[in-house]
């Protein structure tokens, strides 16, 4: 009578030893069970207990590798979050940064991707608005006659005006006629400041001149063009600020990323 050959011996079944081996049952039983030699028992039990602590490492490799992954897509979140907070545009370090292109294929269709390049787009009129407004305000400033020759009064006035209108339209009181400062320096001449801006040294009979431009050019700024522009700019940005920053503080607060990219670990 031909005798029955006996199974391949594959993982699984190494696996099925193991787990009667450490529930308690001896090498010599399960070799009885399975009518196997004890030896060959002992060594792919042996075997399956190495196959099995191979995996259990590799699990934890793949898991850390993962937390460190959605880690580092948080942090990125995060210093979006920042950047959007703040009020300059999105920093070309940030959008070029690999995690940008990882987050985004996590999120393929997050509506995050669409208003950070409006964000950009909104700063970039905004540059555009603030160098026309100084090229024109520029030329006003040198022809107004009531001013006096100096060219610091000028320029000091022209960062002053092009300061206000902006600091206006974000809906800031910015500065008026009782931030005008004068300092007697001797000699019949006067140190002039309007806020934080140095008009320079100026002859006393000038002083007057320069406030009461400056009370005229007060009335006139707020009239501006340029001015409800830049308004309507910034309230689209603070509009959008607020549903950008809230489409990432969604991301760091889950702490996990759904979606994978190419940096996945699996």
């Amino acid at each position: 009578m031909a005798r029955k050959k006996k199974s391949e011996i594959n993982s699984q079944l190494r696996q099925r030893w193991l787990g009667k081996n450490q529930a308690g049952q001896s090498i010599f039983k399960i070799s009885v069970e399975y009518q196997r030699d004890p030896r060959t028992i002992k060594h792919h039990v042996e075997r399956a207990l190495r196959e099995k602590e191979a995996n259990e490492a590799r699990v934890i490799v793949i898991r850390d590798a993962l937390q460190n992954h959605h880690a580092r897509l948080v942090s990125y979140a995060e210093r979006l979050y920042n950047n959007v907070d703040s009020e300059d545009p999105i920093f070309p370090d940030l959008l070029e940064d690999r995690m940008y292109n990882a987050l985004k294929s996590h999120l393929p269709r997050s509506p995050l991707w669409k208003s950070l390049n409006r964000l950009n787009h909104l700063y970039e009129k905004l540059d555009e608005l603030k160098t026309r407004l100084r090229a024109k305000l520029q030329e006003e400033i040198k022809k107004d006659t009531m001013l006096p020759i100096e060219d610091s009064v000028c320029r000091g006035l022209l960062e002053a005006f092009l300061f206000q209108v902006i600091a206006w339209a974000k809906g800031h009181s910015g500065i008026s006629l009782k931030d005008f400062k004068v300092h007697t320096v001797g000699d019949g001449k006067s140190s002039v400041e309007y806020g934080n801006f140095h008009l320079g040294v100026v002859v006393d009979s000038d002083v007057n001149k320069i406030r009461a431009t400056i009370k005229g050019w007060e009335r006139k700024l707020a009239k501006r063009l340029e001015y409800d522009d830049a308004k309507a700019i910034f309230n689209q940005l603070n509009s959008l600020k607020v549903k950008t920053k809230e489409e990432l503080a969604v991301i760091f607060e889950r702490g996990i990323v759904p979606g994978s990219c190419k940096y996945c670990p699996i």
